[in-house]
């Protein structure tokens, strides 16, 4: 039997489904222990940052594997690592079918603190979130609580024009599902009324 000075050079493991909240257990251990978040690419990077200052984690640091490998920098000690399969599967540059993991502190997804609304996901999180940093930069896209990675189109517009105060909406976003091996699309229109 492992002693509890042996156990702790085994790292904690968050265990839930999407919008679980293993997102936002990753963001307060970052901001109670000071230790970095280390993800996959720069997409999650911003959208990790984001996440912090919305939920008001101003002291956490968000961290690529490009970063970690820049001239002169000092790597952290520990990294805390969000999604575990992307960041591996990235460094492998292969699909995994399945991992283990020896831990023993295993917080399952009934056991995180998450308040979230009937569907899973944060009862105040938005339809469509676009975050683009500058005119060089690829958007952050996150549809209803979800990042969209492997984007292939964007696509968001609004006019004032039509018959209600709402106007028109006119959302579509294709993206490439690494689960199914294909491109997936969402597209809504609202017209509020006939335009004749």
């Amino acid at each position: 039997m492992l002693s509890d000075h042996e156990k702790q050079f085994f790292p904690k493991v968050f265990v839930g489904s999407r919008k679980s909240g293993k997102t936002t257990a990753l963001l307060q251990r970052a901001e109670e222990t000071k230790i970095p978040i280390l993800t996959h690419d720069e997409n999650m990077k911003s959208y990790l940052k984001s996440e912090a200052k919305r939920r008001g984690h101003e002291n956490v640091k968000v961290l690529t594997v490009n970063d970690l490998h820049k001239d002169g920098r000092r790597k952290p000690e520990k990294v805390i690592v969000d999604e575990a399969q992307l960041m591996l599967e990235r460094l492998l540059g292969t699909r995994m079918d399945c991992f283990s993991a020896t831990s023993y502190d295993i917080v399952t997804s009934d056991t995180l603190d998450f308040q979230g609304g009937d569907d899973g996901q944060p009862s105040n999180a938005p339809l469509l979130v676009i975050e683009v940093q500058d005119m060089e930069s690829v958007p952050v896209v996150r549809y209803k609580g979800e990042t969209l990675t492997g984007k292939v189109q964007v696509g968001y517009e609004w006019e004032t024009k039509g018959c209600d105060d709402l106007g028109k909406h006119s959302l579509s976003l294709e993206y490439f599902d690494q689960d199914q091996q294909s491109v997936k699309c969402i597209k809504f229109r609202r017209f509020p009324c006939d335009e004749n």
